[in-house]
């Protein structure tokens, strides 16, 4: 027989971890295999830890009235972007590769994989994650202070 969990600790928990481990390992478990760098496979695993690192010092942190949410979000989404701008530096120094391997496993990608490898798109993607995690943290209280 299985105990099922708690709902709290799955909303709390699980779904923020999963949230933020299943992009970032996705990401660089498929760069990796693509551009044939093995750095890709280690960012993703250092980005991994980082996230499980940061999302149990939020959660066990005692924020003031109705901010946790919020800011367990807002540290989820700063975490993604620290990682995804960290992926950009990787990607100056290896986008060649990663470019060629696209082209050669999806060549009907062929026409999006200049904007695909391009460096700009991942700092694109953590400046949006990181306004993301702002607009979380500011708007994760209401009024009354209870969480929203």
């Amino acid at each position: 027989m299985t105990a099922a969990v708690p709902r709290p600790l799955l909303v709390a928990w699980y779904l923020p971890l999963a949230a933020g481990l299943a992009p970032v390992l996705l990401v660089g478990f498929l760069t990796s295999a693509l551009a044939n760098r093995l750095v890709f496979l280690l960012w993703a695993l250092a980005a991994a830890a980082l996230h499980a690192a940061l999302l149990r010092g939020a959660l066990g942190r005692r924020w003031g009235r109705g901010w946790r949410r919020g800011a367990v979000a807002a540290v989820v989404l700063s975490g993604l972007a620290a990682a995804f701008a960290s992926y950009a530096a990787l990607l100056l120094a290896h986008r060649e590769t990663f470019e060629l391997g696209l082209r050669a496993v999806a060549p009907g990608l062929a026409g999006l994989a200049p904007s695909l490898t391009a460096p700009g798109t991942a700092l694109a993607l953590a400046a949006l994650l990181a306004g993301t995690g702002a607009a979380a943290a500011i708007l994760g209280r209401n009024r009354e202070g209870r969480l929203a």
